[in-house]
């Protein structure tokens, strides 16, 4: 009898445990924001791509020839101090400057108004003196767009982190802000939308388990209870147990909650 009662309230525990588990807010995963689309290559590691000229950020008040940029989709880019926890970095080779062009997101895709394609906005970026801005400062910032080009590949298994393709790069001095395009086949809406894979928890298998488990006592218990002439509730096996089940569960329920401890009772002396 003991063993039954403390199976029933671990059932009715793991119960409750399940179902807050389930009610906790999901943890969002990124690329969640471009649903129906292919970011798994552009999220596999840290992208590359060179820049030149008019694309590139002074340095020193001269304009390099050439620059590179460090791409991190919801990865951190873990780069010199300037570029540490930040999703887009430009360097200049020649003397080893670097820019921080956006703080990290761990979500930063969102959906084209008209389809197909999709884009990435990034904030918080270093704050500079733009020759654009007559002198005063602002914070760089950076928009990544991605269209749909379905010959464009990006190879996630390849050596090299450079982007097979090169992208169109506009910098806006006076708002210190890069927009860059690239083609990119995953951005070409899928034939069928991926399917959101569930997992059951190990409180849910147990649930199902016991509800299985139960409806198979009772069925087959009352079976055999009417084939012996039982009648009314003693069809129901073990009628006595199930009709005291909830004392017993209350009873458990204080017993936990006094840590085990049996309230003392003060009788009257015997005369």
């Amino acid at each position: 009898m003991a063993a039954s009662i403390y199976i029933v309230t671990s059932i009715i525990l793991l119960s409750f445990l399940d179902f807050i588990s389930c009610q906790a807010v999901p943890i969002k995963v990124c690329g969640s924001g471009a649903p129906g689309y292919d970011v798994g290559n552009l999220t596999a590691r840290i992208w590359t791509f060179e820049g030149k000229n008019q694309n590139c950020l002074p340095v020193n008040n001269t304009i390099p020839p050439t620059c590179v940029f460090y791409m991190g989709l919801c990865q951190r880019l873990q780069m010199p101090p300037i570029c540490s926890d930040s999703s887009v970095c430009q360097s200049s080779p020649a003397n080893s400057t670097f820019y921080k062009l956006a703080a990290y997101s761990s979500d930063p895709f969102y959906l084209y108004t008209v389809p197909p394609g999709f884009t990435t906005k990034f904030e918080g970026g270093e704050i500079i003196n733009s020759t654009g801005t007559g002198g005063k400062t602002c914070q760089l910032q950076t928009q990544i767009n991605f269209q749909c080009n379905s010959n464009s590949f990006w190879p996630k298994d390849s050596q090299s982190s450079l982007i097979p393709h090169s992208p169109k790069i506009v910098y806006d001095a006076s708002k210190c802000s890069y927009n860059i395009t690239f083609d990119y086949a995953g951005a070409c809406l899928k034939i069928e939308p991926s399917t959101p894979v569930t997992q059951l928890s190990g409180g849910t298998v147990l649930i199902i388990i016991f509800v299985v488990s139960l409806f198979t006592y009772f069925t087959f218990g009352a079976i055999l209870k009417l084939a012996r002439g039982h009648h009314g509730k003693d069809v129901i096996p073990n009628s006595d147990f199930w009709m005291m089940l909830p004392v017993y569960v209350a009873d458990g329920i204080l017993f936990t909650i006094r840590c085990g401890k049996v309230p003392q009772r003060d009788y009257d002396p015997i005369e």
